[in-house]
């Protein structure tokens, strides 16, 4: 856990402010410690270099840690992600548009397929994950590979915590197509938008409904590690992203996922054009 970091932090239960006891420290990196909410007292431990931030309560329609690890471990060995991937990460590129000014927050980074592609950009990433274990090997990967400033957070997508403001990007690949209520979407999106500045960019994707998958009837179903799934159409994505961001664009790759990006939807916000 990057130490200049930690003011972004708040608990999840109350949204209130940390604050920090270190028990062991690495260059700018923390290894061992605890951060305590100043609301109401509970602590929230720092493994590994990986601040846990789980609410008390789990919001409904997130997916169970278990089968989200067993879809990140998926997406990284299946044929077609590997054909489908470089698309991906290509249409992140142009939709994030990092500088090395960023403050980057990943939503749902898993075993940390596209992190890679994208930590040694900005000034600050920020790696979150419903799984602790996902989140170890995303670490590994990325401090094995030499980058000094990427920091990784357990915590529930729809409850983020994070001070409002805190990112000058934010994005999310495929998780919210894996969120089991239409409800929990909205709820998703509405924390990115919040903890994104109203000057900066927010892009995710989602899997499509289109003429194939009709064929198949194959709207919503179950991977085989459990994992719940949604394809989205056009209409419906986009209207998704509309009702928190102003949409720039809405793309679709190999006939496999939506990917879209805009500025979040605020009362102060500044179309950038």
């Amino acid at each position: 856990m990057d130490k200049d970091v930690i003011p972004l932090l708040r608990c999840p239960d109350t949204g209130s402010e940390l604050d920090l006891a270190i028990r062991d420290d690495h260059d700018n990196q923390i290894v061992e410690g605890t951060l305590t909410s100043k609301t109401g007292g509970r602590q929230f431990p720092i493994r590994e270099y990986i601040a846990e931030l789980m609410p008390s309560q789990p919001s409904k329609g997130v997916p169970d840690p278990n089968p989200w690890k067993a879809r990140s471990l998926e997406l990284e060995t299946g044929f077609l992600t590997k054909l489908f991937s470089p698309f991906e990460i290509s249409a992140f590129r142009n939709a994030v548009e990092l500088s090395g000014e960023d403050w980057l927050l990943e939503v749902g980074c898993g075993r940390g397929r596209l992190s890679m592609h994208f930590t040694q950009i900005p000034q600050r990433h920020v790696c979150a994950d419903i799984s602790f274990e996902n989140l170890q090997i995303c670490r590994d990967r990325i401090r094995n590979a030499g980058y000094r400033y990427t920091s990784w957070v357990r915590c529930d997508p729809l409850k983020l915590p994070f001070a409002a403001d805190s990112f000058s990007k934010v994005f999310s690949a495929q998780l919210i197509a894996h969120l089991e209520q239409q409800t929990a979407a909205h709820e998703m999106l509405a924390e990115m938008a919040r903890v994104c500045k109203a000057t900066g960019g927010i892009a995710l994707s989602g899997y499509s409904y289109d003429l194939f998958a009709a064929m198949r009837k194959d709207k919503s179903g179950v991977h085989k590690g459990g994992l719940h799934y949604t394809r989205f159409t056009r209409e419906e994505f986009t209207d998704l992203l509309r009702s928190h961001l102003l949409v720039e664009e809405v793309s679709q790759k190999l006939q496999y996922i939506w990917v879209g990006h805009g500025v979040p939807m605020k009362e102060h916000s500044v179309r950038i054009t």
